[in-house]
């Protein structure tokens, strides 16, 4: 069986051929990979740059597949599945192997069901973890809101067609123009980027008592200066 990974000891991506015995847990699912996205978090990963301990990780956390087996027969041979990534804590691809591989073993919980009548296709489906990101911030926002949002990529325009869909107004940014944008100007900010700019600039731009929605998944550190959100009183609101 086929497998794409990353060696953390070789520093390179490469597809290894293996022999696997797949012994199920009672929570487990065997499942035939049909498709798999390529996220941002992919690519870093391949690069190296949010290496972890693990010798080797299979890549990939967007995905569609078909059960193969289910470990208490819960679940029907045949029927298509999507997945939610962050599993007790960690992240599939990066701390748990991942996706791009032909047969996968996954927790039942995690699973979504795709019903028999659902007229998606495997492509489509696969898109179910970045879509249910990026409608993350539906649970933070009144309606209809004025929201900032930073960044111009993928994510980004997937959160804005989002968010408009539900009838809020939204401005996108790029990370690299934000000093155009007036202080104290939203009441909303949105970030798929993250570093010390973004940040500094969002305590700026937030009116007082202003919400910034943290979205970003990043795994280094970030600076800020607190005094600058206690004295405007921002709240931070992580959304998953």
């Amino acid at each position: 069986m086929k497998k794409l990974i990353r060696s953390n000891i070789e520093q390179i991506v490469k597809i290894i051929d293996v022999e696997e015995n797949f012994n199920l847990k009672e929570n487990e699912l065997l499942v035939e990979v049909l498709s798999v996205g390529l996220c941002r978090t992919d690519l870093l990963v391949a690069k190296g740059e949010i290496a972890k301990n693990k010798e080797e990780v299979v890549l990939g956390h967007e995905f569609c597949a078909r059960v193969i087996r289910d470990g208490s027969n819960l679940v029907e041979e045949g029927t298509l599945v999507g997945f939610n990534p962050l599993y007790n804590g960690e992240f599939m691809g990066l701390d748990f192997d991942g996706a791009l591989a032909e047969k996968i073993v996954i927790p039942r919980e995690n699973t979504v069901i795709v019903s028999k009548e659902s007229k998606l296709t495997p492509k489509e489906i696969a898109y179910l973890e970045p879509v249910a990101a990026s409608a993350a911030p539906l649970k933070v926002l009144k309606s209809p809101s004025r929201v900032l949002l930073i960044g111009n990529n993928r994510i980004s325009s997937l959160t804005e067609i989002i968010l408009k869909s539900y009838g809020h107004e939204v401005v996108v940014v790029n990370e690299n123009n934000l000093s155009a944008i007036e202080n104290n100007s939203f009441e909303y900010i949105i970030e798929t980027v993250l570093n010390d700019e973004v940040v500094q600039n969002i305590s700026r731009i937030l009116v007082e008592g202003g919400t910034w929605i943290l979205k970003s998944r990043k795994k280094t550190n970030t600076n800020f200066i607190s005094t600058e959100f206690i004295s405007k009183e921002i709240r931070i609101r992580a959304v998953n």
